[in-house]
């Protein structure tokens, strides 16, 4: 089973673009959209392990030159039934 997260991320000003070009270009990222409120963008990221997820959002993407401020929400899968 993967592990898998959304990214919301806020970007400097002008720098949206380079930011969404870099993390498209990251294989762990599954999805990447840019929105309108209070974030530029969200990534959907999946991993093998939760250690590998939370490596590829902290030391990949939120050291993304032109990423402002972050907010990761891990996926929790539910039980069936």
């Amino acid at each position: 089973m993967m592990e898998s997260a959304l990214v919301l991320l806020n970007c400097q000003f002008g720098c949206e673009q380079v930011v969404m070009q870099a993390i498209r270009r990251m294989p762990e990222v599954v999805e990447a959209n840019f929105v309108f409120g209070g974030y530029d963008i969200v990534a959907k990221v999946a991993a093998e392990t939760m250690d590998r997820l939370k490596a590829v959002v902290s030391w990949k993407i939120r050291k993304l030159d032109g990423v402002k401020t972050g907010l990761t929400l891990i996926r929790q899968e539910t039980p069936a039934g």
